[in-house]
């Protein structure tokens, strides 16, 4: 995805054009410059987009409707990436359980000698940037600078490195702009030392420029274009989906006793459902309940969480059993039992309806 990078994209489609079986290139509306017609001539698909009023995220799930591989390897325009990515690349692809790869990501600083910032906040800068190219697994946050988060298991190549070239190419002054554009776009400070100022002293080191080689001849004669101008919506979270089937649990309890409860739910959504701890930056996804008065007045409404023990795809069941515990009061009560992807939703916040169970503490 880029905006105004006539000077940039040739030499990166050009390099990438030496391990990729298809470039796509999504053009930002707002680009006043040959950047879509640089895109057309090289590339193998092209789309615009439009961000949405103060959105820079929503975009970055058009990728979806575009890749037709298997794997989907994100770059900026004001980026490279190592040689040794081509080298890795096959056994990468061959790993039947690494759902996504992360890359060390270098500062640079010096063109000439590659010279980059080796040094908190710089470095190590791990990145998200090599996914499968599945939606179910993916999903993009709609604050700015959040990042992809995949689920499945994640891997760490520090083999590889993206070069970035953001402190060579931009002024201060450009750089204080692109800092304002994040801060009205919700980012909340995100990243923001990396763009500040840079101690003098700070310990540089000297990275493996990607050789210059002949790029490899493509297959097509023109791009595919699409004439229309994507209009991503924003979503407010990921569309998160889910129906209990079953939940057996004693109706009958002690006041605080602690019992074991059976779950069988359906992933009704658009979402795989797996478990937080095989991934990097993956969701926090757990089955929970509150408690409410018999009358459905909310009591309690963080309990403790359980999440599932495999990848659950839209349309499957799981099975969850795990221990929950009786309010410490005696009294009539429901516990409405509903997922919760941590720190964003609630699933009957996101259409999905609760189940309910009647309980008598005694």
């Amino acid at each position: 995805m880029t905006r105004d990078s006539e000077s940039r994209l040739g030499r990166l489609i050009d390099e990438v054009s030496a391990f990729a079986d298809e470039i796509v290139v999504g053009v930002d509306v707002a680009s006043t410059d040959r950047t879509f017609a640089i895109a057309a001539d090289l590339a193998d698909r092209v789309y615009r987009f439009d961000h949405p009023p103060g959105q820079l995220a929503a975009a970055r799930m058009l990728i979806f409707r575009y890749a037709s591989g298997d794997w989907i390897l994100s770059l900026d325009d004001d980026e490279s990436i190592t040689d040794s990515f081509d080298e890795l690349l096959p056994s990468m692809m061959a790993d039947p359980v690494v759902t996504n790869y992360w890359f060390l990501r270098q500062w640079i600083v010096d063109r000439e000698t590659s010279a980059y910032m080796r040094a908190d906040p710089f470095f190590p800068d791990w990145q998200l940037r090599m996914f499968r190219n599945d939606p179910s697994l993916v999903w993009k946050p709609a604050r700015a600078h959040s990042g992809y988060t995949v689920q499945g298991l994640s891997r760490p190549e520090p083999r590889v490195a993206i070069h970035h070239f953001e402190r060579v190419l931009l002024s201060d002054d450009e750089r204080a702009d692109k800092i304002a554009l994040y801060r009205d776009a919700g980012s909340s400070g995100v990243c923001e030392r990396q763009y500040g100022a840079v101690d003098a002293e700070m310990p540089l080191g000297i990275a493996a420029p990607r050789r210059s080689v002949a790029p490899r001849p493509r297959g097509h004669m023109r791009a595919v274009i699409d004439p229309e101008i994507n209009d991503p919506p924003i979503r407010r979270c990921a569309p998160w989906g889910g129906h209990i089937l079953r939940l057996d649990m004693p109706t009958r309890l002690r006041p605080g006793q602690v019992f074991v409860y059976e779950a069988v739910a359906r992933n009704t959504g658009l979402q795989s459902w797996s478990s937080n701890t095989w991934s990097m930056r993956g969701p926090l996804l757990y089955l929970s309940y509150h408690v409410l008065t018999a009358d459905g007045a909310p009591l309690v409404w963080d309990n403790p969480r359980h999440g599932v023990s495999h990848l659950v795809r839209p349309g499957e069941c799981t099975t969850i059993i795990a221990e929950a515990k009786a309010p410490s009061a005696p009294g009539a009560y429901l516990f409405e039992w509903d997922f919760v992807c941590e720190s964003e939703t609630w699933f009957a916040q996101n259409g999905s309806l609760p189940h309910r169970v009647a309980v008598e503490v005694v």
